[in-house]
């Protein structure tokens, strides 16, 4: 992972701050403390959060983020973790414990942290749309509003793992020229593939479709015990298209041994578009 970072650092052309990379950093919980590995000359300034509209249905999306306390003019690179696992909205959790080693390590080098929760988590409205076209989106509309902004430098880095190291990999098939390098962890960047990538449904699978949608729609953001917006919340199981549809493609291709014929892994396919749109760096962490 210290490689991981350097990498990093480098493509976002300041000097090396941190070796690891809390891997709960989207949980917006204390998950622990953080070890500084140099120390930087900037302060933190206070945390802000903001809503953006999306460009597909104009619904808001969420962005909380922190940045150095830099003299005036300054531009800084810009480093997003992008995930589902923000049960809680932003605007209500401390933004540095929920990215512990990313802020405490970067922004004192002059980085600024951004927390993008994907739909249906944090206050974020809308359904859930796993590695989808709704999904790609919005992480081309949060890079656009990160990388535009006067005080950032326009070079962004993503990192994540697991589902936010597959993030890196759905932004990057949107070809955002403000994403300079993506370091995915444990990250997918073909849904089908891992579900049935040995010739058979992977028993994994349940984790990614309706575990996904059971655990981050009724429970995890369920506003009696997230705190959400309940104007802003909906319950994934009950009223998102993604939920059936996932599992009649499940169903269909367990029986076929091939992709779905209505496309919905073919929607969360992200190599070509990677292949075809991304510019930047890639530098995988264990496949």
């Amino acid at each position: 992972m210290v490689a991981a970072l350097a990498t990093l650092t480098l493509a976002l052309s300041l000097p090396a701050g941190a070796q690891a990379q809390d891997p709960y950093a989207g949980n917006c919980e204390d998950m622990g403390s953080s070890k500084v590995s140099t120390t930087g000359p900037f302060k933190a300034l206070p945390q802000q959060v903001v809503d953006i509209p999306s460009k597909i249905d104009g619904r808001p999306l969420q962005i909380g983020f922190i940045r150095p306390d830099a003299p005036a003019g300054y531009r800084a690179p810009v480093i997003v973790h992008a995930s589902p696992y923000n049960s809680r909205d932003l605007k209500d959790a401390d933004i540095a414990s929920c990215a512990r080693f990313l802020t405490a390590n970067f922004v004192q080098h002059g980085y600024a942290v951004a927390l993008v929760p994907t739909r249906g988590t944090a206050d974020t409205d809308g359904c859930p749309n796993l590695f989808g076209k709704i999904e790609r989106s919005d992480l081309d509309d949060a890079l656009t509003w990160l990388g535009t902004q006067p005080w950032s430098n326009g070079k962004i880095g993503m990192v994540g793992i697991s589902y936010s190291g597959s993030t890196p990999w759905v932004a990057a098939a949107t070809g955002n020229p403000h994403l300079k390098t993506i370091v995915p962890e444990d990250g997918v960047n073909n849904l089908f593939d891992l579900s049935f990538g040995a010739g058979t449904l992977d028993s994994r699978f349940w984790l990614f479709v309706p575990g996904y949608y059971d655990q981050y729609g009724p429970v995890e953001n369920n506003p009696a015990l997230s705190g959400r917006d309940p104007m802003r919340t909906v319950n994934a199981v009950t009223t998102c298209p993604d939920f059936d549809e996932g599992l009649a493609a499940t169903a269909e291709s367990t029986r076929t041994g091939v992709r779905d014929a209505g496309g919905y892994w073919a929607e969360r396919n992200e190599r070509p578009l990677v292949e075809r749109n991304y510019r930047g760096s890639v530098l995988l962490v264990e496949g």
